[in-house]
């Protein structure tokens, strides 16, 4: 214990956890992959296809808190 620098020899070589953000954002663009092309679904203008965008990201805050329809990877998604 005390050659460890007051820590138990199980935590003296413990890695860090990933950043939660990180792995929240992660799992949002996965998401975002199928909520972009669902939402342009029919739309044939980049307008058209961002405000489906805008109104489909409303029904999904935890993707929202990271993305929006002006965001690059939507803009890459929907192909604009």
């Amino acid at each position: 214990y005390i050659a460890n620098g007051g820590k138990s020899a199980d935590h003296a070589n413990a890695v860090p956890e990933a950043d939660p953000s990180e792995a929240e954002r992660q799992t949002a663009i996965a998401f975002l992959k199928v909520i972009v092309p669902t939402a342009c679904n029919g739309k044939t203008t980049t307008d058209e296809k961002k405000a489906a965008v805008t109104l489909a990201l409303a029904n999904y805050p935890t993707v929202s808190k990271f993305f929006t329809a002006d965001s690059p990877e939507v803009a890459e998604l929907i192909g604009a």
